[in-house]
């Protein structure tokens, strides 16, 4: 009995080993706070080296065109990559993280966001999958497409 208990514990042990030395990878959530001037947005996940991007304004036909411009991105500088996603949460429309750079547009410019045209903000990742929102603004305010 004594030496069956052994060997329970001694796989579970083993077992926790294997697993501690792993890193799991979580996917990148993007979540809108609904009603937020300028748009803001909660991000979990941790992918690493973080783009940010800004498609829009659209009326109902994203990515009709295959693969859009963006409106607005944001890169990393090497003093930010390998970075969790997570630490630039929550993401304000308009301001640049430190340790990135705006290169769309490449004049500094933030675009402004019309009344009425939908937007679509993406996260691309490095090390785990991206997300992205569809949003529009209505009444100046950032609300989640239907």
């Amino acid at each position: 009995m004594m030496k069956r208990n052994r060997k329970t514990v001694y796989l579970i042990y083993v077992i926790m080993l294997s697993f501690s030395g792993c890193n799991f990878e979580v996917d990148t959530k993007v979540e809108l706070k609904e009603g937020a001037t300028p748009p803001t947005f909660h991000i979990t996940g941790n992918g690493l080296s973080p783009t940010f991007l800004m498609f829009g304004p659209y009326e109902g036909d994203y990515g009709k065109d295959g693969k859009p411009t963006p409106l607005w991105e944001i890169d990393p500088k090497p003093e930010a990559r390998g970075v969790e996603v997570s630490k630039y949460s929550p993401f304000i429309y308009g301001q640049v993280p430190s340790g990135y750079i705006q290169s769309v547009p490449k004049d500094d410019r933030i675009p402004t966001l019309l009344e009425g045209k939908e937007y679509h903000f993406y996260v691309d990742v490095n090390s785990a999958n991206g997300d992205g929102i569809c949003f529009h603004i209505q009444g100046g305010k950032a609300v989640r497409c239907q």
